[in-house]
């Protein structure tokens, strides 16, 4: 089952300027639903509205702040390799 949740990013007003978005966790497992948060939105959002990581992200239940976190992002490299002719 999957919670519905809202979300501001950084001084975003709410609920003018709020994201939706459903994730596996629950109220329980708010920091695991920010993390999600900030995917969501640097996968849909950030192309169009660029905020520089880490970021602050407000979380909203129903209308009620749960809760603030700061997001980091990790880039980890990833290597492929081909056979050279």
């Amino acid at each position: 089952m999957k919670t519905a949740y809202d979300f501001t990013v950084d001084d975003e007003e709410y609920p003018d300027e709020a994201y939706s978005f459903e994730t596996i966790w629950g109220t329980d497992y708010l920091k695991y639903a920010a993390e999600d948060a900030a995917d969501f939105y640097y996968t849909k959002h950030a192309a169009e509205d660029p905020k520089l990581f880490p970021l602050v992200i407000n979380l909203y239940g129903k209308g009620i702040l749960l809760g603030s976190f700061e997001v980091i992002v990790e880039f980890e490299p990833v290597f492929s390799a081909g056979e050279k002719k």
